[in-house]
Parts: structure tokens; C-alpha cells; sequence
């Protein structure tokens, strides 16, 4: 029985007829209509506009391509194909092929293809691509390998390539000799229909909305012998597109152009794989004599740009030639004819926030618009889906936004873990590697289900010393020594060793190697962070354990012990169905597809990146909402509102990158697969589903320059066919090509986006224009006002450090009261995976000495230089203590000083000064006696006014608390050790001078203080001097020529002062009351010294 055919140039008209049918009774109760469909999207259509007319639609089996052939296939008694010829199975498959050809030295663009495990898995995936394609597009050339013959249509620079491949097909084919081939397979299918096999459904329906794959077209004429087979086939025209030849090809061949032979330039430029399918349709399935039906198109009834130019499209005639339809409207659109529209922006982001605003216009300027009625496209969805849903969804109205597909790694919480994991393990596992694992939901989950946190587990680490590395074999296997201080191993044993031992600096193992225990939080549940560092020993154990080669097989058992120790797998919280699937996937490369050879984790990785990037994808549902998905997905959905995104020159269309030995680009055909086609013949036939309104987006503005950049040749070839179809002169087509295209400004808060008719919607980026546009007229200053910061803030306990720190530098104090976080050099999140490697430099330095100068006071100098190096101040081994040595050095010099003057033992003291509000609590140093304070800075005093107000702040501290003996302060001066010997501070002067240094942090963090130690006391010294104080505070604030950064340099002085003169009028009044409130006393308390010695020198 011959084929039917129908065509139509309108989606929707395509889908009512197909609807139609089904909703016909037309067979015996029970049966069921087979119908193949070319997309899921589709058929959710389908179903859904069957249920609106029909009610629910029984007897309907909804097939896609390759569920379509596996049917057929099972009806007429074919076993189902192997799972080693698909692609992901051949691409196992030939993985040990290609090692044993590599090693048997076949040519040598195979042997440097195979240079390495990785690069060998890498070709074995784009050969099972390739060959997968010669399985459907060449199947001459598979016949011809079967029968062990060269394949002599190839021009002979592919003879070799050709050569490598038939002897690989040949071993292929050996393994897999009890399984046929697609083709072979496709060929015995065929014939079996022929014979009669089988039974076969009375009725098919065919939708095909492209081009269809190349093994169904024989197949679907063997069927036609029969069945009854009606097939639907969307094409840009109806119009007999055989002989359709672009005036570009028509000039190419030397021949005058026809525009009667072109149609339209955009159906023979961007739609030749329509012409292509057309072409085969006639060559496979239409018998002589056949006719095929052309599904009507309902009258039009708008005279807008886009309808004309579809118009004319489906007419296959040039622009504006309205022919002989008498029914076109011809009038000219007007200004206001916004049914094209191409928008040049500055990034992604600011394409979404443009559609944004196009897409509320559109809702309020065309009736009865809904949001089911809008399709958005994107080529690039990994890049501008996640942006289109955090900014449609923002502000008022939200707009319900539906993702057709999202990537595995992204949207699955424990294939996302996995592959983190197994980054570790490949890597570096870098420190930071390990921080952005714990932040992950499922590893999350897991370590709150054990009573903490990820916050509380990451300080931990952070605190164990980890930069990078698992154990001194792993850091040895990558050629950097077999160091293990700083790894995860080493780390987790000190974060043990401070669990049991606490602070134990001279605790040992049993070898007498250094413990250097990290002891947590005092108030920590013991019991829950035992757990959690069991869960990190885990983790580190398994890390290890996968530094090891081995099978797919124990990969996979890998994979699940993860699942099950690290991931929160088993809680039932996150769905395991992808996971598990792919760890199928994996285990079935050495039971199904005989690839049983040693993997590392890099390769493991690279394999489970492209399994879910690639070729696994979660595919669902859009009703209820604006769809967006990919171009393929979503191709021919017809809908009222098209936006496509991504259209600049540089992104679309694809760019063919075929291989150097692929054969199908040696010797090229129509219809073999041409990523540039394909993606132009996507364009047209969205551009020719869209019903009332087209909106273009481009990143076409530089956004540092913001030069013009090139759209995408479809795009600009598409507008000047727009305005050729309305304009009546050749004069006028450039005016209205580039009336087409709206540029936009870098910002979304820029003014010109709320001007005139099109003004945008966004009332959030409106306040920030109007703040702008006042500021142009006012000056006003980064936070007008006093700010009062919350009660509990005022009344909290301050530490002794706390104060001091909100003293040096007050002006954070207040940023921070005012919830602004400045960043600082700590926040570096890869700062802790750089391992030290150079001399230490001036803030290091102090670092390392104040803690070699604790532990000398404190007794703990046992495995000191090593303690330094886990904590990351000294390089590891014997360069860092090389390079640290005279830092340990001095500050040992001056610790041991400071203890011989104090007579011997010194204690640790804690304090609390309760006459305040808030209460002030810190420790003090004092002898074994109690009658002496004592104080060791690692620097000189003289001249530096911050160093010298720490002092003073903590002598006033303990005297304030009733400290009555005196004050030790041991210091550098020069290369010497200086000590300093004051006597006891007044108690009522002592509480008096907290009390105003309270009340001077109180203010701090209620408006920008006019104060900064540095500063300060240049105002207070040139008041003593009776010099020009104005001059010397500047001099302070500011940096002078080739000396060091002034302290009005730094990021917190700069925000707090900025629009403000900070030493103009009264402003300068309040510097000068500070300074001498605070460094008055200062000056008076250093100029008490009872005695005065330099180290090695006789007492003053």
C-alpha cells in the first residue's frame, strides 16, 4: 500500500491535523496506533492538545526514534541490539583495541592519539561517535569492511585513516561476532518485513518535524508494503523544493542568478536541510506517479513584519512580492510593529535582563498572552539557563519559567559530589578542593546528620594546616618531595590528636614523631565532632585508596562506597536514580563491554564528566509555564512569543570541528550530519513558529569598549530580508534594517532604560537610576547620619584584642556595625593551598615571632619550628627552618630576656574588667609572683605610635583590673634587645583611661571616627611642637613618594572618608581632641621609666 505523505509549513496546522487523526475512531477496539515522534517536548504537546479536545486519548503508543525500530525489531522476532553498539558501549569497547594497535605500532597519527590512558579514552569516544555515524550514514562503506574490503571511494589522502579504522572494525566485529551490527541488523529487519514476519500494526503516524535519521527511511518503506503509514513533515514551504538553488550556488556554478530558481533567500540560505530531506523523502519513500497532500494554512489575518515575511517564506517567493494572494494585507507595519526586534547587549546577563523587560511588554500589549504561549531558546543553555531563571523570576510580576532540560552535574546533587570527590582524588586535592566539597548539598546533609557543621568542619580544617596534597605519597608521586606536613593525612591526625590530647604541644606518637595537635572549640560536643573526623578519615582513606588503578568494575564499587560514606545516599533526601545509574553505566563497561583495563581517577573523572555534561540530561516537563530549552529539544514547538538568546557571531551558528581522520568529512554527502546547517535550519524553523512577536538578543557590544561586534550571519542575513519585506526602494532597506536592531545600555539602571514608551519594568534598577540622577545634583556622603548599632551589639563582651584591633583601626569597626565586609588578604579562598616556599616576609615574620615568643613564655618550644610549618608560617623541612632561623632566633632572644629579668617562671593571667559596659576580658602575662606585667613586642616602639598604643592599652588593662606591680615591656631597638621597667599606673587613672577608650570604641561604631594611631599622633606631636598639625595629619594620611602606604591609604579609610574632607573645619577640631585624649596619656606613661638597659649594656 503506498505511503502517505503530507506537508505543512505551519507547526501548529501540522499538530491539529495530527491530532485530529488520533482523535478519530478508526480501528477495532484494543488496538494500539503506533505514532514516532522526533522529541519529547512534542509529544507532551501532543498529549496535552489531545486531552483538551478529546479527553483522554486511549490506544496511542508515543515512540520516539530509537524506541520506534526496537519495536519493530521485537515484532518481527529480532533480538534486541547488544549494549556494545551503542555509542557508549562501542566507546569502551574500543578502548583496549586502541591500546593493542597503538602498541603494535599502526601508523602514527594513532600512536600520538594514543599517547596516554586519558588521550587513548578521549579518541575511543570520538571514534564510537564516528563510527556510529558510519553505521547509519555510510552503510556501503560498513558492508565493504565486512567483507574485508578497503572502501575505494575516498580520495587518497584518507586511505590510511581508512586503513586503521577497517583493521579496528575488523577486531571490533570479532568481539562482538554473535551480535550483528545497527546495519546488518537494520538489513534483516527490513528483509523480514518483506517476507511477512511478524505482525505488524495496521496504522503508523509519522511526525516528522526534521530530518529524519537515515535508517528509517528504508525501514518505514518496508513497512509501507504493510501498513498504513501517513507521514507528516514539517518544511518551511510546501512548494516543490527539488530543484531550490541559493543565488550564492547558482553564482558559484557560473550561471546569471534566477531569483525564480531561489525562492527566498532565507528558505534557500538557511533551510537547505530542509531541501535535503525533501529530496530524500522523494528519492526513498515517494513511488512514480505519487502525489503528496499540502496540509492548508488558515487565512492571514495580521499585517505585521514577522506574518508577511513568513508569508513569504512558505510562499517560497522573494520579499514583498505579494504574488497572487489576494487576501495579503500590504500595509506597510508601523512604528509601533514590534514583531521583530534584534537587541545588541553587553554580556548574557544583560540579554536576560532585556528579555525580561520585552517579555512584560509583550504580556501587556498582545491579548489573551499567556505564559504557555512563550518559547525561549537558547544555543548555549548551560550558560544562560541558570542566569533566565535567578532574573525572570526576580521582582514583580515573576515570571514562571520552565527549563526543558537541565545538565546532570548541575541539577543532581550526588552525581555533582561524585565528581567533586573524584576531583580530589585526581587532583591536587588542594585544600580549597576540600572547602567547596563540604559546601555541597549532599555532603552537607551528610555531615549535619553527624551534629555539626560544614561552617565548624571547614575552621577545622583550616586550622589543621592542610594546603594540599593526600599524604607524603601522594605529594611524592607528583614530584614535590615526600613532605608530609600540610596534607589532608597529617592534617587529620593533628584535628585527632587535638580531640584527645587538647592543647599537648609536646605530645609524640610511638615513633617520636610530633602529634602538634589542633584542638577545637571548648564548648564543642565532643561526641559530634568525633564523628565528623570520622567521616573525614573516611574520606581521606577512600582519597587514598583511589590513587590506585583498577577496573570499571571496582570503580564502580568505589562509586557506591562513596555514596554510602560520604554522600548522603542513604538518608532518602536526594534522589540516587541518576547515580546509580551511572555507576551502572560504569560497572558495565567490564561485564557487558569487555573493557577490563586499569583506569586512574583522571580518567574516571574525564569519563564522568562527559557522561553528565554530554550525554545524560534531565529532560522534563514545561506545561504551566514559559518553556526554554536548546534548539533541537525544543524545534518546531509552535508558540505566539519566540526569544532566542545567544546570537552573536561568535556562538552561533556551531562551528564544524571534524577530526582529521574522519572519513564522512574525506568524502562528504547531502544530508550527513553539518552542525552549520542543522543550526541554521533550527533558526528558520523557529523563526517560523513563532506567532506574533520575534525577540533577538546578542551579546554585540564590547563591554569595555562598547564597540559594535558582529551578530550571527543568520541573524543579519534574517534582518535585511526583514526590511526588504516591507520597504518599498532599495533607498530605504538600510534605514530599516537598522530601525530593527535596539542597542542597550552597559547597565540595567542606567536612565535612558526608563525614557520614552519601551521604558523598563524594573522598579528595583528605576531606584538606583533616580539615586544616580540625584547625586548628580547633591553630593551626600557614603552614610549620612549617626548610626546606633543594635542593643545586644552595645552590651556584648569585648575582648582585650578586639578593643585594641577596633583602635588601630576604628573605621571597620563602623563599616562592619553598618553590615559592609571589606575583604581582606585572608579571604583568598586558594590563599591555604599555596604552601610556603619564600622567606618570611614583614607580616609573617610578625606572626612567626609572636608565637615563638608565646611558646618560650608558655615552656612549649618542643617540635616549635615544626608546629610553625603545619601551621603554614615556615616552608616544610629544612628550608623552612633554614629560612626562619633568625626570626625563631630574635624572638626566642627577646622571650628569654623577657623571662631572666622576671626572675624565672612566667604564668599566662586572665582578667576581667567588670566596671565597664561592656565588660573587658583578656589575658595578661605575669611572674610567678604576680608582682610584675610582662609585655614582649617583636618590633622597635620608638616611632611607631600603633605599636606603642598597644602597649599602653594592655599595661592600662591590667591596671584597671588592680594589677599593682610594674610593667615589663621588652622590645627591639636596632639589632638589640631593649627593656623598658614602668611603674604601676593610679587605679582611678587606669579606670578612667578604659573607661574613655570604651566610650572611644562605643562612637567607633556609630559614625567614621577622626582618629587612626598614625595619624592621631602626628596631630598630637606638632601640637606639642607648635607646628602646622594640619600639614603633618596629611602627611600621615597620605602616601609620600617611594615611602609606604599612608593610613588614609587603606580600603576602610577610604570607604569611611570617601565625599569627605576628613581634616576640614570642625572635622580637624575632633582629630585634635582625640589625640590628645589618647596619646596624651600614652606620652606621659612611656616617659615613666624606672629603668632602661639595652641588651648587653649596663642599666641607665
Amino acid at each position: 500500500m503506498p505511503l502517505e505523505l503530507k506537508y505543512a509549513s505551519d507547526a501548529t496546522v501540522l499538530l491539529d491535523d495530527l491530532v485530529d487523526s488520533l482523535g478519530t475512531p478508526g480501528g477495532p477496539a484494543g488496538v494500539v496506533v503506533p505514532v514516532l515522534m522526533p522529541s519529547l517536548p512534542l509529544v507532551d504537546r501532543t498529549k496535552a492538545e489531545l486531552a483538551r479536545r478529546h479527553g483522554v486519548a486511549m490506544g496511542i503508543a508515543f515512540l520516539l526514534p530509537g524506541s520506534f525500530v526496537e519495536r519493530m525489531a521485537q515484532l518481527v522476532g529480532l533480538s534486541p541490539v547488544h549494549p556494545s553498539w551503542r555509542p557508549q558501549g562501542l566507546a569502551w569497547r574500543l578502548i583496549p583495541l586502541l591500546g593493542a594497535m597503538a602498541d603494535e605500532g599502526w601508523t602514527p597519527r594513532l600512536q600520538s592519539a594514543c599517547a596516554d590512558a586519558r588521550a587513548r579514552q578521549a579518541l575511543a569516544g570520538e571514534l564510537a561517535d564516528r563510527f556510529d555515524q558510519y553505521l547509519y550514514f555510510r552503510p556501503e562503506l560498513i558492508a565493504a569492511w565486512d567483507r574485508r574490503e578497503a572502501w575505494d571511494t575516498l580520495p587518497e589522502s584518507a586511505q590510511s585513516d581508512e586503513a586503521w579504522q577497517r583493521e579496528l572494525w575488523r577486531r571490533l566485529c570479532e568481539g562482538l561476532a554473535e551480535h550483528s551490527h545497527p546495519a546488518a541488523r537494520l538489513d534483516d529487519l527490513v528483509a523480514r518485513i518483506h517476507s511477512g514476519d511478524g505482525e505488524l500494526p495496521a496504522t503508523l503516524e509519522v511526525l516528522a518535524t526534521g530530518p529524519l535519521p537515515p535508517t528509517l527511511l528504508p525501514l518505514l518503506r518496508a513497512l509501507a508494503t504493510r501498513t498504513r503509514i501517513c507521514l507528516r513533515a514539517l518544511l518551511p514551504s510546501t512548494e516543490y523544493l527539488g530543484d531550490m538553488r541559493a543565488g550564492r550556488a547558482q553564482m558559484r556554478a557560473g550561471k546569471e542568478v534566477d531569483l525564480a530558481w531561489e525562492g527566498h533567500p532565507l528558505l534557500s540560505h538557511l533551510g537547505k536541510q530542509a531541501v535535503d530531506s525533501f529530496r530524500s523523502f522523494e528519492d526513498a519513500l515517494v513511488t512514480e506517479g505519487q502525489e503528496y497532500d499540502v496540509i492548508p494554512l488558515p487565512e492571514l489575518s495580521s499585517g505585521t513584519r514577522l506574518a508577511r515575511l513568513q508569508a513569504d517564506i512558505r510562499a517560497a517567493r522573494q520579499p514583498g512580492d505579494a504574488g497572487d494572494l489576494e487576501d495579503m494585507v500590504t500595509t506597510t507595519p508601523s512604528a509601533s510593529d514590534h514583531s521583530v526586534r534584534v537587541h545588541r547587549c553587553h554580556g548574557a546577563r544583560r540579554e536576560v535582563e532585556v528579555l525580561r523587560d520585552e517579555l512584560l511588554d509583550a504580556f501587556g500589549s498582545l491579548p489573551g498572552l499567556t505564559a504557555s504561549d512563550v518559547l525561549i531558546l537558547a544555543p548555549d543553555l548551560d550558560t544562560y539557563g541558570p542566569l533566565a531563571e535567578a532574573i525572570l523570576r526576580e521582582g514583580e510580576p515573576s515570571l514562571p519559567l520552565r527549563l526543558s532540560e537541565r545538565r546532570l552535574d548541575r541539577s543532581d546533587p550526588l552525581v555533582r559530589g561524585l565528581q567533586t570527590v573524584l576531583g580530589l582524588a585526581a587532583g591536587r586535592a588542594a585544600l580549597s578542593e576540600g572547602l567547596a566539597l563540604l559546601e555541597l548539598p549532599a555532603v552537607a546533609a551528610c555531615v549535619e546528620s553527624l551534629g555539626t557543621t560544614p561552617e565548624v568542619l571547614a575552621d577545622r580544617l583550616r586550622a589543621s594546616g592542610i594546603t594540599w596534597g593526600l599524604n607524603a605519597a601522594h605529594r611524592q608521586a607528583m614530584d614535590a618531595g615526600n613532605q608530609g606536613t600540610g596534607t589532608w593525612r597529617e592534617g587529620l591526625d593533628r584535628l585527632l590528636a587535638g580531640l584527645w590530647l587538647g592543647s599537648e604541644d609536646t605530645a609524640s606518637d610511638a615513633r617520636h614523631h610530633q602529634a602538634l595537635p589542633v584542638s577545637g572549640d571548648l564548648g564543642a560536643d565532643p561526641a559530634s565532632m568525633s564523628a565528623s573526623l570520622d567521616w573525614l578519615d573516611n574520606l581521606v582513606c577512600l582519597l587514598e585508596d583511589w590513587q590506585l588503578k583498577t577496573s570499571p568494575g571496582l570503580w564502580a564499587d568505589r562509586f557506591d562506597q562513596a555514596l554510602d560514606q560520604v554522600l548522603a545516599a542513604g538518608d532518602g533526601r536526594f534522589d540516587s536514580t541518576a547515580a546509580v545509574d551511572l555507576i551502572g553505566q560504569l560497572r558495565a563497561a567490564e561485564t557487558e563491554h569487555a573493557c577490563d583495563l586499569p583506569m586512574d581517577a583522571a580518567a574516571v573523572a574525564d569519563w564522568l564528566d562527559k557522561a553528565a555534561q554530554d550525554e545524560v540530561r534531565a529532560v522534563s516537563r514545561v506545561g504551566g509555564g514559559m518553556a526554554m530549552g536548546g534548539f533541537k529539544p525544543m524545534r518546531a514547538i509552535p508558540c505566539r512569543v519566540l526569544a532566542v538568546m545567544g546570537l552573536h557571531d561568535s556562538a552561533f551558528p556551531r562551528r564544524a570541528k571534524a577530526p582529521a581522520w574522519d572519513l564522512l568529512a574525506a568524502a562528504p554527502r547531502p544530508g550527513d550530519r553539518d552542525p552549520v546547517r542543522e543550526d541554521r535550519q533550527l533558526f528558520l524553523d523557529a523563526l517560523l513558529a513563532a506567532g506574533d512577536r520575534v525577540i533577538l538578543t546578542a551579546t554585540a557590544r564590547n563591554i569595555r569598549s562598547n564597540k559594535e561586534e558582529p551578530l550571527s550571519a543568520c541573524v543579519d542575513e534574517f534582518l535585511r530580508v526583514a526590511a526588504a519585506t516591507v520597504s518599498g526602494s532599495a533607498d530605504t532597506r538600510e534605514a530599516d534594517y537598522l530601525a530593527l536592531i535596539e542597542d542597550h545600555p552597559l547597565q540595567p539602571f542606567n536612565p535612558t532604560c526608563f525614557t520614552g514608551p519601551r521604558a523598563s519594568f524594573h522598579t528595583g534598577h528605576l531606584e538606583i537610576a533616580r539615586a544616580f540622577e540625584d547625586r548628580q545634583n547633591v553630593t551626600v556622603p557614603f552614610q549620612a547620619g549617626v548610626f546606633d548599632p543594635p542593643d545586644e551589639a552595645q552590651s556584648s563582651d569585648l575582648e582585650l584584642h578586639e578593643m585594641i584591633r577596633v583602635l588601630k583601626d576604628p573605621w571597620s569597626a563602623w563599616l562592619g556595625a553598618i553590615g559592609v565586609v571589606l575583604p581582606r588578604a585572608g579571604d583568598d579562598p586558594f590563599a591555604m593551598d599555596r604552601e610556603p616556599v619564600a622567606a618570611p616576609s614583614a607580616l609573617t615574620r610578625w606572626q612567626i615571632q609572636t608565637e615563638v615568643i608565646r611558646a618560650v613564655m608558655d615552656r612549649r618550644t618542643t617540635f616549635l619550628e615544626e608546629r610553625l610549618a603545619a601551621d603554614r608560617l615556615l616552608p616544610y623541612g629544612t628550608l623552612g627552618a633554614a629560612m626562619g632561623r633568625q626570626s625563631v632566633q630574635e624572638a626566642t632572644a627577646l622571650a628569654r630576656l623577657a623571662v631572666r629579668e622576671a626572675g624565672g617562671r612566667l604564668e599566662p593571667h586572665r582578667l576581667v574588667y567588670r566596671e565597664g559596659r561592656p565588660q573587658i576580658a583578656g589575658n595578661i602575662t605575669v611572674n610567678a609572683e604576680g608582682s610584675l606585667h610582662v609585655l614582649v613586642m617583636p618590633t622597635e616602639l620608638k616611632g611607631r605610635p600603633d605599636h606603642r598604643l598597644d602597649v599602653w592599652v594592655r599595661a592600662t588593662f591590667a591596671a584597671a583590673c588592680g594589677m599593682r606591680g610594674d610593667t615589663l615591656v621588652v622590645s627591639r631597638d636596632g639589632e638589640r634587645a631593649r627593656l623598658d621597667r614602668r611603674p604601676p599606673m593610679a587605679l582611678e587613672q587606669a579606670r578612667a583611661a578604659l573607661d574613655n577608650l570604651l566610650h572611644l570604641c562605643q562612637q567607633a561604631r556609630r559614625h567614621p571616627l577622626a582618629f587612626g594611631p598614625k595619624t592621631s599622633f602626628a596631630v598630637f606631636d606638632a601640637g606639642r611642637c607648635g607646628a602646622d598639625d594640619t600639614a603633618k595629619a596629611l602627611h600621615a594620611w597620605q602616601q609620600q613618594p617611594k615611602g609606604p602606604p599612608g593610613e588614609g591609604d587603606g580600603a576602610s579609610a577610604q570607604l569611611a572618608w570617601r565625599d569627605r574632607d576628613p581634616f576640614a573645619g570642625d572635622t580637624m577640631d575632633e582629630w585634635r581632641r582625640l589625640a590628645a585624649e589618647v596619646f596624651g596619656p600614652v606620652d606621659d606613661w612611656f616617659a615613666q621609666t624606672a629603668t632602661v638597659s639595652r641588651y648587653g649594656a649596663a642599666s641607665d
